[in-house]
Protein backbone atom coordinates (compact mmCIF):
# COMPACT_ATOMS: atom_id res chain seq x y z
CA UNK A 1 0.00 0.00 0.00
CA UNK A 2 1.33 3.44 -0.90
CA UNK A 3 0.14 6.97 -0.27
CA UNK A 4 -0.60 8.83 2.98
CA UNK A 5 -3.56 10.89 4.08
CA UNK A 6 -3.28 14.17 2.13
CA UNK A 7 -5.82 15.84 4.45
CA UNK A 8 -4.79 15.05 8.06
CA UNK A 9 -7.30 17.58 9.40
CA UNK A 10 -10.09 16.32 7.17
CA UNK A 11 -12.82 13.83 7.95
CA UNK A 12 -13.06 10.73 5.70
CA UNK A 13 -16.69 10.46 4.61
CA UNK A 14 -16.63 7.88 1.84
CA UNK A 15 -14.42 5.25 0.28
CA UNK A 16 -14.88 3.62 -3.11
CA UNK A 17 -12.96 0.46 -3.96
CA UNK A 18 -12.52 -0.35 -7.65
CA UNK A 19 -10.71 -2.96 -9.66
CA UNK A 20 -9.19 -1.48 -12.80
CA UNK A 21 -7.14 -3.52 -15.26
CA UNK A 22 -6.33 -6.17 -12.69
CA UNK A 23 -5.34 -3.72 -9.92
CA UNK A 24 -7.34 -2.64 -6.88
CA UNK A 25 -7.71 1.06 -6.04
CA UNK A 26 -9.27 2.78 -3.06
CA UNK A 27 -10.60 6.32 -3.57
CA UNK A 28 -11.11 8.06 -0.22
CA UNK A 29 -13.28 11.19 -0.03
CA UNK A 30 -12.49 13.73 2.70
CA UNK A 31 -14.56 16.60 4.04
CA UNK A 32 -12.20 19.56 4.35
CA UNK A 33 -13.03 22.95 5.84
CA UNK A 34 -12.36 25.86 3.54
CA UNK A 35 -9.59 28.14 4.78
CA UNK A 36 -9.49 30.60 1.92
CA UNK A 37 -9.51 34.28 2.81
CA UNK A 38 -12.15 36.59 1.35
CA UNK A 39 -11.12 37.81 -2.07
CA UNK A 40 -12.34 40.66 -4.25
CA UNK A 41 -15.04 39.52 -6.64
CA UNK A 42 -13.51 38.80 -10.03
CA UNK A 43 -15.50 37.33 -12.90
CA UNK A 44 -14.47 35.57 -16.11
CA UNK A 45 -16.25 33.99 -19.06
CA UNK A 46 -14.98 30.71 -20.50
CA UNK A 47 -15.59 29.38 -24.01
CA UNK A 48 -14.99 25.65 -24.44
CA UNK A 49 -13.75 24.40 -27.77
CA UNK A 50 -12.22 21.22 -29.12
CA UNK A 51 -8.80 20.81 -27.53
CA UNK A 52 -8.81 24.06 -25.55
CA UNK A 53 -10.68 26.57 -23.42
CA UNK A 54 -10.46 30.35 -23.86
CA UNK A 55 -11.03 32.90 -21.12
CA UNK A 56 -12.45 36.38 -21.60
CA UNK A 57 -9.13 37.81 -20.37
CA UNK A 58 -7.47 36.34 -23.47
CA UNK A 59 -5.85 33.40 -21.70
CA UNK A 60 -5.99 30.11 -23.64
CA UNK A 61 -5.53 26.73 -21.96
CA UNK A 62 -4.76 24.01 -24.51
CA UNK A 63 -4.81 20.28 -23.96
CA UNK A 64 -1.27 18.87 -24.02
CA UNK A 65 -0.20 18.09 -27.57
CA UNK A 66 3.26 16.67 -27.00
CA UNK A 67 5.15 13.67 -28.31
CA UNK A 68 4.06 11.51 -25.37
CA UNK A 69 0.38 12.24 -26.00
CA UNK A 70 0.63 11.58 -29.74
CA UNK A 71 2.45 8.31 -29.06
CA UNK A 72 -0.31 7.16 -26.70
CA UNK A 73 -3.02 8.03 -29.22
CA UNK A 74 -1.21 6.08 -31.96
CA UNK A 75 -0.73 3.14 -29.62
CA UNK A 76 -4.43 3.21 -28.69
CA UNK A 77 -5.47 3.05 -32.37
CA UNK A 78 -3.09 0.16 -32.97
CA UNK A 79 -4.53 -1.82 -30.05
CA UNK A 80 -8.07 -1.06 -31.24
CA UNK A 81 -7.23 -2.60 -34.60
CA UNK A 82 -5.69 -5.61 -32.86
CA UNK A 83 -8.84 -6.16 -30.80
CA UNK A 84 -11.05 -5.87 -33.89
CA UNK A 85 -9.01 -8.38 -35.91
CA UNK A 86 -8.52 -11.10 -33.32
CA UNK A 87 -10.95 -13.93 -32.67
CA UNK A 88 -13.56 -13.27 -29.99
CA UNK A 89 -12.92 -15.30 -26.84
CA UNK A 90 -9.26 -15.96 -27.70
CA UNK A 91 -6.36 -15.31 -25.33
CA UNK A 92 -4.70 -13.09 -27.92
CA UNK A 93 -7.79 -10.87 -28.08
CA UNK A 94 -7.96 -10.71 -24.28
CA UNK A 95 -4.32 -9.61 -24.18
CA UNK A 96 -4.96 -6.91 -26.78
CA UNK A 97 -7.94 -5.66 -24.74
CA UNK A 98 -5.75 -5.38 -21.63
CA UNK A 99 -3.15 -3.38 -23.55
CA UNK A 100 -5.88 -1.14 -24.95
CA UNK A 101 -7.34 -0.61 -21.48
CA UNK A 102 -3.98 0.37 -19.98
CA UNK A 103 -3.28 2.84 -22.77
CA UNK A 104 -6.75 4.37 -22.51
CA UNK A 105 -6.25 4.74 -18.76
CA UNK A 106 -2.97 6.61 -19.27
CA UNK A 107 -4.67 8.99 -21.72
CA UNK A 108 -7.55 9.56 -19.28
CA UNK A 109 -5.11 10.34 -16.44
CA UNK A 110 -3.32 12.92 -18.57
CA UNK A 111 -6.65 14.59 -19.37
CA UNK A 112 -7.65 14.47 -15.68
CA UNK A 113 -4.35 16.11 -14.71
CA UNK A 114 -4.84 18.87 -17.30
CA UNK A 115 -8.39 19.53 -16.10
CA UNK A 116 -7.22 19.75 -12.49
CA UNK A 117 -4.38 22.18 -13.17
CA UNK A 118 -6.46 24.31 -15.54
CA UNK A 119 -9.37 24.58 -13.12
CA UNK A 120 -6.99 25.49 -10.29
CA UNK A 121 -5.32 28.20 -12.37
CA UNK A 122 -8.71 29.74 -13.19
CA UNK A 123 -10.10 29.37 -9.65
CA UNK A 124 -7.02 31.02 -8.14
CA UNK A 125 -7.68 34.16 -10.21
CA UNK A 126 -11.48 34.37 -10.29
CA UNK A 127 -14.26 34.06 -7.74
CA UNK A 128 -16.97 33.54 -10.37
CA UNK A 129 -16.77 31.63 -13.65
CA UNK A 130 -19.45 31.87 -16.34
CA UNK A 131 -19.78 28.93 -18.72
CA UNK A 132 -22.20 27.96 -21.47
CA UNK A 133 -24.99 25.62 -20.40
CA UNK A 134 -23.99 22.79 -22.73
CA UNK A 135 -25.66 19.39 -22.93
CA UNK A 136 -22.47 17.44 -23.57
CA UNK A 137 -24.26 14.10 -23.40
CA UNK A 138 -26.75 15.16 -26.06
CA UNK A 139 -24.02 16.70 -28.21
CA UNK A 140 -22.04 13.46 -28.27
CA UNK A 141 -24.90 11.09 -29.17
CA UNK A 142 -24.07 8.82 -32.06
CA UNK A 143 -25.10 10.28 -35.38
CA UNK A 144 -24.21 10.03 -39.03
CA UNK A 145 -21.05 11.98 -39.76
CA UNK A 146 -20.56 12.99 -36.09
CA UNK A 147 -18.30 10.24 -34.76
CA UNK A 148 -15.10 12.24 -35.27
CA UNK A 149 -16.51 15.37 -33.62
CA UNK A 150 -17.96 13.29 -30.77
CA UNK A 151 -14.54 11.81 -30.02
CA UNK A 152 -12.88 15.22 -30.03
CA UNK A 153 -15.49 16.67 -27.64
CA UNK A 154 -15.12 13.75 -25.24
CA UNK A 155 -11.31 13.96 -25.44
CA UNK A 156 -11.50 17.66 -24.53
CA UNK A 157 -13.04 16.81 -21.14
CA UNK A 158 -15.62 19.63 -21.10
CA UNK A 159 -17.77 18.10 -18.37
CA UNK A 160 -14.78 17.06 -16.27
CA UNK A 161 -13.40 20.60 -16.28
CA UNK A 162 -16.81 21.99 -15.34
CA UNK A 163 -17.08 19.60 -12.37
CA UNK A 164 -13.61 20.47 -11.11
CA UNK A 165 -14.29 24.19 -11.36
CA UNK A 166 -17.58 23.78 -9.48
CA UNK A 167 -15.89 22.71 -6.24
CA UNK A 168 -13.03 25.23 -6.51
CA UNK A 169 -15.00 28.37 -7.30
CA UNK A 170 -18.49 29.63 -8.10
CA UNK A 171 -19.72 28.40 -11.50
CA UNK A 172 -22.69 30.03 -13.21
CA UNK A 173 -24.16 28.68 -16.44
CA UNK A 174 -25.55 30.95 -19.13
CA UNK A 175 -27.52 30.18 -22.32
CA UNK A 176 -25.23 29.04 -25.11
CA UNK A 177 -27.27 30.40 -28.03
CA UNK A 178 -25.49 32.85 -30.36
CA UNK A 179 -22.42 33.40 -28.17
CA UNK A 180 -20.18 32.58 -31.15
CA UNK A 181 -22.16 34.69 -33.65
CA UNK A 182 -22.72 37.82 -31.57
CA UNK A 183 -20.35 40.77 -31.77
CA UNK A 184 -19.16 41.72 -28.32
CA UNK A 185 -18.50 45.31 -29.40
CA UNK A 186 -21.89 46.25 -30.87
CA UNK A 187 -24.21 43.30 -30.20
CA UNK A 188 -24.90 42.52 -33.87
CA UNK A 189 -25.67 38.81 -34.26
CA UNK A 190 -25.19 37.08 -37.58
CA UNK A 191 -23.89 33.69 -38.65
CA UNK A 192 -21.54 35.20 -41.24
CA UNK A 193 -19.75 37.21 -38.54
CA UNK A 194 -17.70 34.07 -38.03
CA UNK A 195 -16.51 32.92 -41.42
CA UNK A 196 -13.70 30.78 -40.04
CA UNK A 197 -13.16 28.78 -36.89
CA UNK A 198 -10.52 31.15 -35.54
CA UNK A 199 -11.46 34.64 -36.78
CA UNK A 200 -14.43 36.87 -35.95
CA UNK A 201 -15.28 39.96 -37.98
CA UNK A 202 -18.54 41.83 -37.39
CA UNK A 203 -20.34 42.69 -40.61
CA UNK A 204 -22.07 45.64 -38.92
CA UNK A 205 -19.27 47.52 -37.14
CA UNK A 206 -16.13 45.82 -38.49
CA UNK A 207 -14.93 44.68 -35.05
CA UNK A 208 -12.27 41.96 -35.33
CA UNK A 209 -11.19 39.52 -32.66
CA UNK A 210 -10.22 35.94 -32.02
CA UNK A 211 -13.50 34.03 -32.38
CA UNK A 212 -13.14 32.10 -29.12
CA UNK A 213 -12.16 35.21 -27.16
CA UNK A 214 -15.16 37.10 -28.58
CA UNK A 215 -17.42 34.21 -27.50
CA UNK A 216 -15.88 34.21 -24.00
CA UNK A 217 -16.53 37.95 -23.68
CA UNK A 218 -20.16 37.38 -24.67
CA UNK A 219 -20.46 34.63 -22.07
CA UNK A 220 -19.08 37.00 -19.43
CA UNK A 221 -21.50 39.74 -20.52
CA UNK A 222 -24.47 37.36 -20.49
CA UNK A 223 -23.45 36.15 -17.07
CA UNK A 224 -23.21 39.50 -15.33
CA UNK A 225 -26.44 40.62 -16.99
CA UNK A 226 -25.02 43.38 -19.18
CA UNK A 227 -24.64 42.71 -22.88
CA UNK A 228 -23.18 45.23 -25.30
CA UNK A 229 -26.64 46.82 -25.66
CA UNK A 230 -27.47 46.74 -21.96
CA UNK A 231 -29.84 43.75 -22.16
CA UNK A 232 -30.07 41.20 -19.36
CA UNK A 233 -30.47 37.45 -19.67
CA UNK A 234 -31.53 34.71 -17.30
CA UNK A 235 -28.74 32.53 -15.99
CA UNK A 236 -28.71 29.26 -14.05
CA UNK A 237 -26.80 29.70 -10.82
CA UNK A 238 -25.09 26.87 -9.04
CA UNK A 239 -25.05 26.72 -5.25
CA UNK A 240 -21.67 27.62 -3.76
CA UNK A 241 -20.41 24.59 -1.87
CA UNK A 242 -19.48 25.13 1.77
CA UNK A 243 -17.07 22.20 1.91
CA UNK A 244 -14.30 21.16 -0.41
CA UNK A 245 -13.95 17.49 -1.25
CA UNK A 246 -10.46 16.10 -1.74
CA UNK A 247 -9.44 12.71 -3.03
CA UNK A 248 -6.73 10.59 -1.48
CA UNK A 249 -5.31 7.83 -3.67
CA UNK A 250 -4.33 4.46 -2.27
CA UNK A 251 -2.91 1.69 -4.43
Amino acid sequence: MSGLNPYPEGKPVQVVVKRELGNWYAYVMYQVALKSKPRPIREVGIDRNVGQVTCSDGMVYRLPDDERGRMLECRKKRYQRMVARRVKGSHRRAKAKRLLGKTSQKIAKRRFNWSHHTSKAVADKYTTVYMEDLNTKGMTKAGKGKSGLNREILKSGWYQLEQMLSYKTNVIKVPAAYTSQRCHACGHTEKDNRNTQAKFECLACGHRDNADCNAALNILAFGNGATARGDGVDVRRSVKREIERGVGFVN
